[in-house]
């Protein structure tokens, strides 16, 4: 049995998602952004930071949930190479958010869809937190209880992605 199948889980696909650390990490990403920011409690620098480093955590879990979901609907199964997920969505979304930070065409692509990106370089000191995400990915963890999922845990698997 290879390393991999040791960190392979097979609960619910977006089981990542509704754990405290995901949620806590979009907590204080929607309590910074919607409360703090431009309040005057907190420096803009620190704002600006903070929503940086908490949806770093959170992005590529969302993005592997995501592909995890759309894995078992077109295969009928989950992703078997957790590493290899968990580095994918790592790279793409350090790539995505230091192109936002650092590629004015991207600022404005990325801008159009999620509002005002300011193109900060500094910014990308929260860089290492999408490596603390990936180890995140691939902790080990509980198996899944077995037997049928319930309909209330495919609502909040459905709920966690929406949010």
């Amino acid at each position: 049995m290879s390393v991999l199948r040791s960190v392979k889980r097979t609960g619910s696909w977006a089981a990542d998602l509704v754990h405290p650390a995901p949620l806590a990490a979009v907590g204080v990403l929607a309590l910074n952004d919607h409360l703090l920011k431009g309040s005057g409690l907190l420096p803009g620098a620190v704002t600006g930071k903070l929503s940086d480093l908490a949806g770093l955590f959170f992005f590529p879990l969302l993005c592997a949930a995501v592909l995890r979901g759309l894995s078992r609907v077109a295969r009928g199964r989950d992703i078997d190479d957790r590493r290899s997920l968990a580095a994918a969505v790592s790279i793409a979304t350090a790539l995505g958010f230091a192109a936002v930070k650092l590629v004015p065409a991207a600022n404005a692509l990325v801008a159009r869809t999620w509002g005002v990106m300011v193109m900060d370089p500094t910014d990308l000191v929260a860089l290492p937190v999408v490596g603390l995400a990936a180890a995140w990915m691939l902790r080990r963890s509980a198996p899944a209880r077995d037997g049928a999922r319930t309909d209330l845990r495919r609502a909040l698997d459905f709920a966690a992605v929406l949010a």
